[in-house]
């Protein structure tokens, strides 16, 4: 007799598709969006939040809610905890957020601003070359300019000293090197 167990691990999102922004932020395991990050009128959006304002409201009364809808929390407190460029918005998931940004009439003194701290070493140059690029490119180049890179990355190689017997192991042209 043959028994069926629970499948556990994470499923592969297919190409094309979207994670809905609750399975982003890791509050449940597998949804896909189909209706392009629009969450407020999304069905199951509007159910998950009306799941967390009750586990909330529930927690603050002193009550630990129990059941499989115990762990639901609002995907925004998830958000929260995450770092840096891992905190995503629904804006951010559609590539919608750096059109919005240059829209936006204080843009160009907070890109004169990046550019300052740039130039003085506090920020990476390469960010402000492309902010520069994408605010002086078109609609088209722009969304090139937002598709990820799919070229391989080049490996590093890790080696001891490398070479053969006898080698000194200097490396040549190297400043103070033997070569």
């Amino acid at each position: 007799m043959e028994t069926k167990g629970k499948v556990t691990g994470f499923k592969a999102v297919p190409e094309g598709e979207d994670k809905c922004i609750w399975m982003e932020a890791g509050v449940i395991d597998f949804k896909l969006c189909n209706n392009y990050y629009n969450c407020h009128t999304c069905a199951f959006d509007k159910a998950m939040k009306d799941t967390a304002d009750k586990n909330v409201v529930a927690r603050m009364k002193g009550a630990e809610p129990s059941g499989k809808k115990a762990n639901i929390i609002p995907w925004q407190e998830r958000m929260k905890h995450r770092q840096g460029l891992d905190r995503k918005c629904r804006h951010t998931l559609t590539g919608r957020a750096p059109f919005r940004l240059v829209e936006q009439t204080r843009f160009r003194a907070a890109w004169d601003f990046l550019h300052l701290r740039s130039a003085s070493g506090e920020a990476p140059q390469e960010l402000s070359d492309w902010w520069l690029a994408f605010q002086e490119a078109g609609n088209a180049e722009r969304e090139e300019m937002l598709k990820p890179d799919t070229a391989p990355k080049k490996r590093r190689r890790r080696g001891g000293r490398g070479g053969k017997a006898g080698e000194s192991g200097a490396v040549p042209n190297a400043p103070g090197g033997d070569g």
